[in-house]
């Protein structure tokens, strides 16, 4: 990690920022998680971030690190996932005025913009993506999709009327430089049309504590309050903003939706529900670490954690006095390190410890009940598998 640390002061409205929390993550490899994570905050704009890392180390990761194009999540066709597009198009849909143009940053499979242009043939639709592996191929009725860098964009000043951007300023640190790389490319009273994970809700019912803090790649956890500051120091006047929970394919989330206008003007200002993103962070990681220090203390000798999820990867390095083994069915995870351990496949790592002193630990929450039967399948004694959490 680049422990060049930012300024101690926020980096969206200005107030002194504290130290949130101090984490060991790991990642892939060499990955640029792998390290001391830093967390600091914002009480002022109720604001969270990743200070231990920079918008490079970023850029290497989608690049090279991420695998979304094989994570069901991104399903294009599961219902969650239609539906969100459905819910998408009619936030565009709804802008008054003509639309003739519509660019989406961060496209990834292209579901959305895909939709979209199914749903109105006759505007011009475009998606970028960094991740080269998760852009579809063009065709002839189908959004012109671009490889590129969605924080420097191969595109015109004012060309276009709407903008999207959905899941993605969560991943990026350079926000001042983002948001006005998306002023750049929009008309003059264009809009921008945008959707975060809303942290300010994420004490609401998930898998468990700490759910949506656990994904590493999240960098940023916005308040609306955060969020709506961030946009009108770019130059966008606010339309609309709605808190609600959404479908996903596998697990619904709290979001926040703006629509913000390129356009200097008076904002709306919305009555949004607050909850502490400083100290639901805080308390998030400090579960993390106990969960690793309660699986340290199993009777078992050794442990095989089967499902390498974001939120082990915030756990794993605080398991402590373990033989320890790591394995996925994905066969893009297998063979790959995670702190300096290969990740086996399931059959393999059965063979080895399967008839030991081990205790099998499903750490893919989302995936529990699949890998539980498989383990048995297996011959896994089922008085020896047990939940991450």
């Amino acid at each position: 990690m680049n422990h060049n640390l930012p300024t101690d002061f926020c980096p969206i409205c200005g107030a002194e920022s504290a130290l949130v929390s101090k984490h060991e993550l790991c990642g892939f490899n060499d990955s640029i998680f792998d390290g001391t994570a830093e967390y600091r905050g914002c009480a002022d704009c109720n604001y969270v971030w990743l200070a231990s890392v920079s918008q490079d180390d970023l850029s290497e990761y989608y690049s090279k690190e991420a695998v979304y194009f094989v994570s069901s999540h991104f399903d294009i066709n599961a219902p969650g996932n239609i539906a969100k597009f459905k819910r998408y198009s009619d936030l565009v849909l709804s802008i008054p005025g003509e639309i003739g143009s519509v660019l989406d940053i961060g496209c990834g499979r292209g579901g959305f913009i895909s939709w979209l242009k199914k749903c109105r043939p006759e505007l011009k639709c475009f998606g970028v993506d960094l991740d080269l592996k998760s852009l579809p191929a063009n065709g002839a009725d189908s959004p012109l999709f671009i490889h590129g860098d969605i924080s420097k964009l191969p595109f015109a000043a004012s060309q276009f009327d709407v903008v999207t951007c959905f899941h993605v300023l969560e991943h990026v640190l350079d926000i001042d430089g983002f948001l006005a790389e998306r002023a750049r490319i929009l008309k003059d009273g264009g809009h921008f049309v945008l959707e975060v994970p809303d942290a300010s809700q994420y004490s609401m019912e998930t898998p468990c504590k700490g759910f949506w803090v656990g994904v590493q790649e999240h960098v940023n956890h916005f308040s609306p309050k955060a969020l709506t500051k961030a946009l009108e120091n770019a130059g966008f006047a606010i339309r609309s903003i709605e808190q609600g929970v959404a479908e996903s394919s596998d697990v619904d989330y709290p979001y926040i939706a703006v629509v913000a206008q390129k356009l200097k003007g008076d904002s709306l200002s919305a009555d949004c529900t607050m909850g502490s993103v400083c100290l639901y962070v805080q308390d998030s990681l400090q579960y993390f670490k106990d969960v690793g220090r309660k699986i340290s203390e199993l009777p078992q000798g050794g442990v095989v954690f089967w499902g390498v999820s974001m939120m082990f990867m915030y756990i794993l390095p605080y398991v402590t006095g373990k033989n320890i083994t790591v394995c996925d069915a994905s066969v893009f995870k297998q063979n790959q390190k995670l702190m300096g351990k290969t990740i086996l496949s399931p059959e393999a790592a059965f063979k080895r410890y399967g008839s030991k002193d081990t205790c099998l630990v499903v750490s893919s929450l989302l995936n529990y009940e699949v890998i539980r039967k498989s383990a048995l399948d297996l011959g896994w004694n089922s008085e020896n598998i047990s939940k991450i959490v």
